[in-house]
Formats: structure tokens, sequence, C-alpha cells
């Protein structure tokens, strides 16, 4: 995982080059892309969650980390206007999946985890009992209800 940022809308148009799906979406939203090469070559598979106007978390598949970030620093602009940190190390993935999923959350946090305040492919930062500054991802690759939830290691 890793948070890609700049100090203005750089990194919109850098992502936006680099993903084939729109990645310019509403704080708070999550999109799956692939990332193609020149001659439309897939590349890596990511999921991009847009935490702030200039701010994106992008999940790739474990296995595919390394390929990612090489992938990122050949293609992000040389002049540093776009950066990225590795914070995979920081984080503790847990899956929530199945169809009583939302029921669960609800019971474990004040969010309110209803489909109208907590949409799928969107994310939010939640509380579970005194864990805080959890981000949970309401998408998974299951074809099933779930949540990702990103638990701070510190």
């Amino acid at each position: 995982m890793v948070f890609g940022s700049s100090h203005g809308t750089e990194v919109v148009s850098a992502l936006q080059y680099l993903c084939s799906n729109n990645v310019d979406i509403p704080v708070g939203g999550i999109t799956h892309s692939g990332m193609q090469n020149h001659r439309g070559g897939y590349e890596n598979d990511v999921s991009v969650a847009r935490i702030a106007h200039n701010r994106y978390m992008m999940i790739a598949p474990t296995i595919q980390q390394a390929r990612c970030q090489s992938w990122l620093n050949k293609h992000l602009p040389s002049d540093g206007s776009v950066f990225y940190r590795d914070v995979t190390s920081m984080y503790t993935a847990i899956c929530v999946i199945g169809p009583m999923s939302r029921h669960l959350l609800s019971e474990l946090t004040d969010t309110d985890m209803s489909p109208k305040e907590f949409p799928f492919f969107t994310f939010q930062e939640i509380d579970v009992g005194l864990a805080s500054g959890i981000r949970a991802l309401n998408l998974t690759h299951t074809g099933e209800l779930g949540w990702v939830l990103y638990i701070p290691n510190e």
C-alpha cells in the first residue's frame, strides 16, 4: 500500500496518466483500475482511494507491491511534484466479508454502516473498540458484501 500526494493537483494528473480508470473521484471514493504500458499491455492492478483533494491511497496485490513501486518510480514526474511512500508495514489488513458483515461491523463501531451512509466503493476512517483511525474500505474482490479494514499498527 502506498500513499501518493502532491502540494497541488499534480497527483491527480499523474494518476490519470498511469491508471486506465478515472481516478478524479470524490474524496472518500474508491476506484479499481489497471495500469497499462505504452503498448496497452497490463502492468498492474490497483484499488485507488481518494483520501484528500491531493492525496490518494493505492492498494496493489501483495505479490505486486515491488512491481507497483517500480512502475511508479519510472513514471511519476521527475521534478518531485508528486511523491509517494510505502506504508504497507504501517497497517494490518483484515477482511470482514459476508452477508452479515455490515451487521457485525455495526455492532463494533459508532459509524453508520448503512448502505446510504457507507455505500460500496467508498471508504471512511472508523473507530472499533479502542482502535482508532482504521481505514475501512467498502469493497471486496469476492462479489460478496464486505470491508477491508486497514488498522494502524501503532
